[in-house]
This record gives structure tokens, sequence and C-alpha cells, in this order.
């Protein structure tokens, strides 16, 4: 233990020594030319230490920054969405405003009372043809109500209710039936669906007149339908000496895909 505590006390002695001896050297300079050979085989590695740290922190600027223009592009993009979102809901309210603001117009303009409904659900299959509307027997809608648009052509009737929607059955639908007559000539004929795409009239008489460009309208027949709800455009007339009736393609006034804005005819 003595001799560790007489090591300790030497090597401080030895220190101090040390230390006195570079002052002094250092001081007269003496340590002028070995201070100077140091400075010089040191600069190269701390000129190469002294870049590289450069480097270093340059690139970790240019990492911060890219991060930083990464964000800032990321939330210019989503302001453009947005701005592209807003202007495309802009110009769908304006059509859909223009749309209820016309068809209105020409709502007023007819006798029958009606309640108007968007289509919120289309069904084509290979056999039957619906739309689903938002309105229903809790708005006074019920089965069978014919539902046109606004410039009264007929576009089917009510097959379903529930309490705030209901099914349509399209003309075209080939369950349809409907009493209808060629507006020109008075020729009065069954219609029926066909394919779910057009309209076929049967059973017109073979003494009246159907040629194509004729409009075709529900004749008021049955009374299941108002009298003069226009169904379509005669396309093409089948006509044969040995058949007891004409038969007529009738192409609709309308595209179903198109559909938006409906009318339920609730009184007439």
């Amino acid at each position: 233990m003595k001799f560790k505590s007489i090591n300790s006390s030497l090597f401080l002695l030895v220190s101090v020594i040390l230390v006195v001896i570079f002052v002094v050297l250092n001081s007269t300079g003496l340590l002028s030319p070995l201070t100077s050979y140091l400075k010089a085989g040191l600069a190269p590695v701390q000129s190469y230490f002294y870049g590289w740290g450069e480097r270093v922190t340059t690139y970790s600027h240019l990492l911060v920054s890219i991060r930083q223009l990464d964000q800032e592009n990321k939330a210019l993009e989503e302001k453009v969405r947005n701005l592209y979102v807003s202007k495309s809901q802009v110009k769908s309210l304006t059509r859909e405003n223009k749309m209820l603001r016309e068809q209105l117009s020409l709502v007023r303009e007819r006798k029958e009372e009606m309640t108007p409904a968007f289509i919120i659900s289309r069904d084509p299959n290979n056999l039957f043809f619906s739309l689903g509307i938002d309105k229903g027997s809790s708005d006074g809608i019920v089965q069978d109500m014919p539902v046109v648009l606004s410039d009264g052509v007929l576009i089917g009737q009510v097959l379903a209710t529930e309490d705030k929607t209901a099914s349509i059955l399209p003309v075209v639908d080939s369950r349809s039936k409907i009493n209808a007559e060629v507006v020109n000539s008075g020729a009065t004929g069954i219609i029926t669906g066909e394919h779910n795409l057009a309209l076929v009239m049967d059973m017109i008489p073979q003494n009246k007149e159907v040629k194509p460009g004729d409009l075709v309208a529900t004749s008021g027949i049955g009374q299941l339908f108002p009298r003069g709800l226009l169904l379509g455009e005669v396309e093409e007339v089948s006509n044969s000496d040995n058949a007891l009736f004409q038969k007529a393609k009738i192409k609709p006034l309308f595209n179903f895909q198109d559909l938006r804005l409906i009318f339920v005819i609730t009184s007439w």
C-alpha cells in the first residue's frame, strides 16, 4: 500500500516537471521547429477529415432538403386532388341544378300530380330489368303507378315498394305490356319489352298506316296509364299479307343509362 502511494507521488512529480520543461521550451521558441513539423505532417490528415466532415454535413443538409421537398410535394398533390374533387362536385351540382330547374318547369305545365325521385340502383340481367328509386310508400308511392320523364315520356311503372324506396319495371322489360297507339294514324296495339333493349308493338290492325318515324304514345285503354305519354318512335314495320296484324319495332326516346331524375305520377 505504501509502495503504491510512492509510485503515484513519483508519477505526479514527473508530470509536473515535464509540463514545466514544455512551457519553458515553448516560451523560448525551441519547440517551434517541432511544432511546425507536426503541423505540416498532420495538415493532410486534418484536411481530409475536414473535407469529409464538410461532405457529411452537405449530404445531411441534402437529405433534409429532399425530405422537406417530398413532404411539400405530397402536400401540393393533395391540394391539387382536393381542387379537382371540388371542381368536379361544383360541375356535378351545377348540372344537377340545371336539370332540376328544366324538368321541374316542364312538370308544372302538366296536369298530373308527380313526385320526383332519383335513380339509386340499376339491376339489368338476362331476363329482367329493374330500377331503384329513393321514394317509397311513406312518400305516397304505390304499385303500378306510372313513372315518366318530365317531358311526358313513359319509362315504366312501380313494381314494388318499401318504406323509403321502390323498384321500377321499365317499359323495355319483357314483363311490361302497355296499350299504345300511333300518334299520326291512331293505330292501336300492345307494346312489350324486347330483350331489355327495345320495344315491340304488336296487334296493329292491317288497315292502319304505320311507318318509320311515327311517334307512339299510351292510348289510355285500361286506365293503367294516362293517355298521351310518349313511348318511342317507329323504327321498323313488319307487314305480311297473310298476317292478321302488323308488328312494329319501337325505339325508346331515352337511354336508361342516362336516367337520373324521374317522376312518379301519383294521380291524373
